[in-house]
């Protein structure tokens, strides 16, 4: 695979995890339960499904902050 499909491919999937996760009472758990679903599925290897992991999780810990820092 190309690589700016490649990029493609994990920034789709971090897109709609962060919707996913931002919409449910428990984020954290979503995030859980959203990289479940990419091990299970076999088009994602573990690098890939580890870098979309990554990057979700780097943005869920800034909207926390953020969210956090509100008065």
């Amino acid at each position: 695979m190309r690589h700016e499909d490649q990029l493609f491919k994990t920034m789709a999937a971090v897109q709609g995890c962060l919707n996913e996760c931002l919409r449910a009472q428990s984020p954290w758990s979503a995030l859980r339960h959203y990289m479940l679903g990419l091990r299970r599925n076999p088009q994602w290897k573990d690098d890939e499904v580890a870098k979309v992991e990554a990057a979700a999780r780097r943005a869920l810990e800034a909207a926390s902050c953020k969210q956090a820092a509100r008065p």
